[in-house]
């Protein structure tokens, strides 16, 4: 099953690849960025993900929703372009993110990114991928070295009055975030004003490596019990539990 949801993610890839470059930028309510290979890729996943177990359910980001409460069994949680802001101007960082939960706890995940090459995949082996290359653990006592960074969104500091006393790398992808999280390039991602079809497969991935999502204060969170709340806090830190609270050292926060 797993080899036929990456083919089937890279065929979606080629339907955003075809529009990539000539696209109609749209907004939607939020003022985020909607473009018609959006709505292509999604239309386009719906029809086969559903058809690859016929009694599954879908949501997509860009398609009618109820809350995530409302589905029970297999579910598909699709984000069709993540980074469409990106996407839109032509920047290479964007990707195609399937997660497929049932009752709510993550079972296969898959997330594309043609541009750069990388698929992250992960299966109930227990083990991500990226590629046909196992993701290693991360390392719990790696320490903060010049080189460290932090993946953080660009509107971080307007929106949560953080700023960040380390190295910051933004590439308008939370999934890319997380999946660098996953393969030990970034030493943790913040994330804010996200929606669970932002978390469900790069997490899934990143959780196999020992990534974990936790509030402010420290709490952690797994994705079952954010998908069956449907309250997702934020920010989220994902990294290591032991790289916590040197993270935590690094944020300053506005004084109002």
């Amino acid at each position: 099953m797993i080899s036929r949801l990456n083919q089937t993610i890279k065929k979606a890839a080629a339907i955003a690849l075809d529009y990539f470059g000539r696209v109609t930028i749209n907004y939607k309510s939020d003022n985020s960025v909607v473009t018609e290979a959006d709505l292509r890729v999604e239309e386009f996943l719906s029809e086969e993900l559903t058809r690859l177990i016929p009694s599954s359910s879908f949501l997509g980001e860009e398609g009618t929703r109820g809350e995530i409460s409302d589905y029970s069994g297999y579910l598909w949680i699709v984000d069709p372009i993540d980074g469409s802001s990106g996407y839109s101007q032509g920047l290479p960082i964007w990707g195609i993110s399937v997660a497929l939960v049932k009752d709510c706890r993550p079972v296969m995940a898959s997330v594309y990114f043609p541009k750069v090459d990388s698929l992250f995949w992960y299966d109930e082996d227990g083990k991500g991928r990226i590629n046909d290359i196992s993701l290693e653990k991360l390392k719990p006592e790696k320490q903060i070295r010049s080189e460290s960074f932090l993946c953080v969104p660009s509107n971080l500091y307007r929106d949560c009055g953080i700023a960040v006393g380390m190295k910051s790398r933004s590439f308008g992808s939370s999934c890319y975030h997380i999946l660098l999280v996953a393969r030990d390039a970034a030493y943790a991602a913040i994330l804010s004003s996200f929606h669970i079809w932002d978390l469900a497969a790069s997490q899934t991935i990143a959780h196999s490596t020992g990534a974990e999502m936790f509030d402010l204060k420290g709490r952690s969170y797994s994705l079952a019990e954010l998908i069956e709340s449907g309250e997702i806090p934020e920010p989220l830190i994902i990294t290591h539990r032991d790289r916590f609270a040197k993270v935590k050292q690094k944020l300053f926060y506005r004084k109002d």
